[in-house]
């Protein structure tokens, strides 16, 4: 599994996948996200880890300025 970081200036919605893994592309807000995943909405465990590095990432680097 790899786990790739972007930052995005705009957005653009595709509704097409062209990758035999993925189910469906739905975009959210890391807030939005967040809701979802601690109502239990999120079930693959691939998304589950990419977020909670991503927010362990976060954590850190908020403690690195303080």
């Amino acid at each position: 599994m790899s786990i790739y970081r972007a930052r995005l200036s705009t957005v653009e919605q595709s509704k097409s996948v062209e990758d035999t893994d993925v189910d469906r592309v739905v975009w959210l807000t890391f807030e939005e996200f967040e809701q979802l995943a601690d109502r239990g909405g999120i079930k693959d465990p691939e998304t589950l880890i990419a977020y909670l590095y991503l927010k362990a990432e976060m954590m850190s680097a908020k403690l690195a300025k303080s």
